[in-house]
């Protein structure tokens, strides 16, 4: 669903009805779905400053979509999922990325997410 939304504009309605349709999920379970990916996309600008200032070799604009739009959800659960651990997010962004991404591509996201855990964990 982020990589819809940044691709192009898709109706919630015709949205939904994709990911019931290919997803074989419940209406019920695909709004919820699609409400935490609009959460996400509306906070993506906060979400790549983070992972731009963990980026040190990468600037985000050379980071893929799929591999932007995992470390995009994963950040955004990291910064506001307080009730699952860190190592559980990073462990599913890992698998999407082995999914969607490049063994490359996968290292990668797994360095950016650590340091950004990094930093929520650090006091204040």
């Amino acid at each position: 669903m982020l990589f819809a939304f940044q691709v192009g504009d898709q109706s919630e309605k015709d949205l939904v009805a994709l990911m019931m349709r290919e997803l074989q999920l419940s209406k019920k379970n695909t709004l919820v779905l699609y409400t935490k990916a609009l959460d996400v996309w509306r906070m993506h600008a906060q979400l790549d400053e983070m992972i731009a200032n963990n980026s040190l070799s990468y600037d985000l604009n050379r980071i893929g979509k799929v591999e932007r739009n995992i470390l995009r959800l994963a950040t955004f659960e990291l910064v506001h999922e307080k009730s699952t651990e860190p190592a559980i997010i990073i462990a599913e962004a890992n698998r999407l990325a082995n999914k969607f991404c490049s063994e490359s591509a996968c290292h990668f996201i797994n360095a950016i997410l650590d340091a950004i855990s990094q930093c929520q964990l650090a006091p204040s």
